[in-house]
């Protein structure tokens, strides 16, 4: 078995064959554009380069800062992984090192998950989901509403709820710090200097996809973010939409 991996070799290269082919059945993803590192994600097949364990891993949620976190010299690996996906590969000689994460109010976050990829999202896959599941002359009233009908669709990761990212295999919290994207101006420079990160956050993917003019968002909407998001407020102390 590989030092970081969870399947031999020889099922590992089955796998990297004959995977792209299923998944490209089952989720209508072009087959040229399943690559080797997103099967790796997928499956699990290797674990985080080693340089992950000089730590602080950042626990990337997605639409909560995290593109400008990424530039600040933070271990990562690629993709949006969750805690336990570090806590199962830790390797038996290495302390797990400091985790953290910035988390979202959920309102905010549905709303500007929903505009950025009803603008294309930043690759194409983000594109093609779209093009199946927003329509072009849809808001995100609507898509609460369609969400609401297909809860499948929580599992696209920009919908996910956060509590998924941050949580262990016995579905506690096990993220060391989490700070808040609405705090960050004055949360970040004192965590960055502790940790040795650049402490200037740069401004990346701000509102910068997706409808200019948004409309209001109905009390409707808010009912059904708050309760398809009510782990989220629960357990990162946001006040559900009133």
């Amino acid at each position: 078995m590989a030092k970081h991996g969870i399947l031999r070799n020889g099922t590992r290269a089955l796998a990297l064959k004959g995977v792209p082919r299923l998944v490209s059945l089952v989720t209508g993803i072009e087959r040229s554009a399943i690559s080797k590192p997103i099967l790796h994600g997928w499956l699990e097949l290797e674990g985080p380069d080693p340089e992950v364990w000089d730590g602080p891993i950042f626990i990337h949620v997605p639409k909560a800062a995290g593109s400008s976190v990424l530039r600040t010299g933070v271990k990562y690996t690629l993709g949006h992984k969750p805690v336990r996906y570090y806590l199962r590969h830790k390797p038996t000689d290495r302390a797990m090192p400091a985790t953290f994460a910035i988390a979202r109010d959920p309102m905010d976050r549905f709303v500007s998950a929903f505009y950025y990829l009803k603008g294309g999202g930043s690759t194409g896959q983000d594109r093609r989901w779209s093009q199946r599941n927003i329509a072009p002359d849809m808001t995100h009233n609507d898509f609460a509403e369609h969400l609401e009908s297909y809860p499948r669709l929580l599992r696209q990761m920009h919908f996910r709820p956060q509590a998924y990212m941050l949580k262990d295999d016995a579905g506690k919290i096990a993220v060391d710090r989490i700070l808040k994207f609405e705090m960050l101006d004055t949360d970040w420079p004192p965590f960055a200097r502790a940790y040795g990160l650049v402490g200037d956050l740069p401004r990346v993917n701000v509102g910068s996809r997706g409808s200019r003019v948004r409309p209001e968002t109905s009390d409707r909407t808010k009912q059904i973010i708050a309760r398809l998001y009510a782990e989220d407020f629960t357990i990162l102390g946001y006040a559900p939409p009133a």
